[in-house]
């Protein structure tokens, strides 16, 4: 049999508020949620869905893009204010660089850190932006090749991709 906690408190579900309590599985999903486990007395805690973030270059003073120790302690340290589920978020960089992080942070989707959030895979922001628009991006834009995607693709899980639409070659891409 496996083993269960039980949270009780004022709970925020799709319908809104509820007191009740929530049951969670061993590997800490929700499993149940019960309104007639609720306790009669003012609720002491708040309990909420996690939060699913689509952006996180990094945290606690380490970037996504130093790869290996520093994805986990960026899903850690993400995990302790609320966040569940993260996009481990690239910044536009040389190749072979871009392959190294994607490695790491695939080892990391497939392997979850203890007391950390989810990676669920990765947020390719560049290097297949505009190179007369990159903001805080470093000069290593490029245009994007689907050899190149999917060479990106066999390291990591792909999630999201931010292209530049006026670049030749990005229609065809995203396409795909």
């Amino acid at each position: 049999m496996t083993e269960t906690q039980t949270l009780q408190g004022r709970i925020l579900t799709a319908s809104g508020w509820m007191d009740g309590a929530v049951c969670l599985a061993a590997d800490g999903r929700i499993a149940a949620i019960d309104a007639r486990l609720a306790s009669g007395r003012q609720p002491e805690r708040y309990i909420l869905p996690g939060f699913i973030d689509l952006h996180v270059h990094g945290g606690g003073g380490v970037d996504i893009m130093e790869g290996g120790a520093a994805v986990n302690h960026v899903a850690r340290l993400h995990a302790r204010f609320g966040t569940t589920s993260l996009l481990a978020t690239t910044m536009t960089a040389p190749p072979e660089e871009i392959s190294r992080v994607l490695a790491d942070i695939g080892r990391c989707s497939r392997e979850r850190a203890p007391g950390g959030s989810r990676v669920l895979g990765v947020h390719l922001e560049g290097p297949y932006i505009n190179p007369g628009k990159l903001g805080a991006q470093p000069d290593d834009a490029c245009q994007a090749a689907m050899a190149q995607i999917d060479g990106y693709r066999a390291l990591a899980p792909i999630s999201l991709i931010t292209l530049a639409p006026e670049i030749p070659g990005t229609s065809t891409s995203s396409a795909r």
